[in-house]
């Protein structure tokens, strides 16, 4: 029995909202309040489940993401906001 599309995994990936509320909507031009509300209540369960983290930092988005990936490849990093000269600011 199918149980409908699934997006390949992706654990060594990091998203945001806008990330996932794209794969869950594809089909919709702009996300709206309401669909990122429901992807969160929904990404919340999933990261819990899986053992993912979330993270946001001022003026940064909210991004989920593997505990494997705390040794920080690059797109984590751009996410993230983890360069030298952020740290020492």
């Amino acid at each position: 029995m199918d149980g409908g599309w699934r997006a390949p995994a992706q654990p060594q990936r990091s998203f945001t909202l806008d990330d996932l509320a794209a794969i869950v909507y594809p089909e919709i031009a702009v996300i709206e309040k309401h669909h990122r509300a429901t992807v969160l209540r929904c990404a919340n369960l999933v990261a819990h489940r899986l053992g993912w983290e979330r993270a946001q930092r001022p003026g940064r988005p909210l991004i989920y993401f593997s505990r494997c990936q705390l040794a920080a490849p690059p797109l984590f990093q751009e996410r993230w906001g983890n360069s030298q000269s952020a740290d020492r600011e």
